[in-house]
């Protein structure tokens, strides 16, 4: 291992656990600053995130600054992925600042122009809702890239383009289904076009949310399970459902599907999923 491998890894090390005053890190730290005076990018980020970890936030984003232009002026290659976490670190600094335009401009220039995956995720999130053109591609590109929360919001992107609400099964919604849809605001079923796009919307949803309920997404795993429930595999599904519940957000939610999860008079119709969450909807069958 060289030695600047071994100093990166040493203080990232100690940042992780809080340890950077210890005085076994301070030849590391030492080492650092010689890297950072040498305009090392990887050296300049975890310097930064020292900075970050310490409240000068400042200071850390005039690093990482530096970092993206350090790197920024080279030609495609290893350095890429250096730069992207710049620039990713960049966005989220000023967005803490309260710096939305430039937040958005170094998110940018990280999904645009150095294809990260996760700058992709945050771009599609942050500031392209879900009905601009490019939201959908960005998305795409997160999750398929293993950016897991990337596939969640996949599932509720299809999920929606099929009712925004249950039933999940492959038949048309109707009825006060389709009006509880209007009513929300989201898009109703008639401007969709047909059956056979609903079955396959409802297909997506459940592939994406499998993925994003297999690298643990909670609210994944409880719409994967809602999906396996309407397809009578009751076991399996309430399995999945089991492992959201070791999640605050869904210790109330969760004991109550589980009460209902084998009455056969008990449907999805209507069922706001995200009240639930919160404790909010209607929970008195």
């Amino acid at each position: 291992m060289g030695d600047a491998t071994a100093t990166l890894l040493l203080v990232s090390q100690a940042l992780k656990t809080s340890n950077l005053r210890h005085p076994s890190v301070k030849r590391a730290r030492d080492n650092l600053m010689k890297l950072v005076n040498a305009n090392d990018p990887a050296a300049l980020i975890l310097l930064g995130k020292t900075y970050e970890a310490e409240k000068k936030k400042l200071k850390a984003l005039e690093l990482f600054e530096k970092a993206a232009s350090v790197t920024s002026d080279t030609t495609k290659g290893p350095q890429d992925g250096q730069t992207a976490e710049a620039w990713e670190n960049i966005a989220r600094i000023k967005l803490e600042l309260a710096d939305e335009d430039g937040a958005r401009e170094a998110t940018e220039k990280g999904a645009l122009k150095y294809d990260d995956p996760q700058a992709y995720y945050l771009l599609a999130k942050k500031y392209r809702i879900s009905t601009t053109p490019d939201y959908l591609p960005f998305m795409l590109k997160a999750a398929a890239s293993g950016v897991a929360a990337a596939a969640d919001q996949l599932g509720m992107y299809y999920l929606r383009q099929a009712t925004g609400y249950l039933p999940l099964s492959s038949s048309m919604p109707t009825g006060t289904n389709a009006e509880a849809a209007s009513s929300k605001g989201t898009q109703s079923y008639q401007s969709i076009g047909s059956k056979s796009s609903f079955a396959e919307h409802r297909t997506l949803a459940m592939s994406w949310f499998h993925i994003g309920a297999s690298s643990n997404i909670p609210r994944s795993q409880v719409y994967y399970a809602l999906f396996l429930r309407e397809e009578g595999s009751y076991e399996e599904s309430l399995e999945w459902l089991e492992k959201a519940a070791a999640t605050p957000d869904w210790a109330i939610a969760v004991p109550w599907f589980q009460k209902q999860w084998y009455r056969e008079d008990w449907k999805f119709e209507g069922l706001d999923v995200c009240a639930i969450q919160q404790g909010e909807g209607d929970m008195i069958l």
